[in-house]
């Protein structure tokens, strides 16, 4: 099968009769990343958001994102959260919840002593 020199390869999936399809793109990830560069790139200038991008943006500023790179690896994580099936992305606030406990599971592990000094959800040690 050859394709265009300007089609991805990975967006091409075969069908039984051999013609090529294009994968639709998710829409929610389209918007998301419109959103994500426009935020990076500090122009937001449409007056229409979605409740989720309002809720999204909100949370930006609340977590006080003020590094790209942090914006980058939220946008990686949701694009992951997004191919397991999720209908919209998660805040920035859930990541970096996610980010931390992950942190603090991975410093436990690398000193058995600090295990049993982090709390629980439950508030025991």
């Amino acid at each position: 099968m050859k394709l265009p020199k300007n089609q991805n390869p990975a967006r091409v999936s075969k069908t039984t009769n051999a013609t090529p399809s294009i994968v639709a793109p998710n829409p929610v990830l389209t918007q998301f990343d419109q959103l994500i560069a426009d935020v990076l790139a500090g122009t937001l200038q449409r007056s229409k958001f979605r409740s989720w991008e309002m809720d999204i943006l909100l949370d930006i500023f609340a977590c006080g994102f003020s590094k790209p790179r942090i914006l980058k690896r939220y946008k990686e994580a949701v694009h992951r959260q997004i191919g397991l099936g999720a209908a919209v992305p998660m805040r920035p606030s859930e990541f970096l919840a996610l980010k931390g406990r992950r942190w603090i599971n991975e410093r436990a592990a690398s000193k058995g002593s600090l295990a049993a000094s982090v709390p629980t959800r439950d508030g025991t040690g």
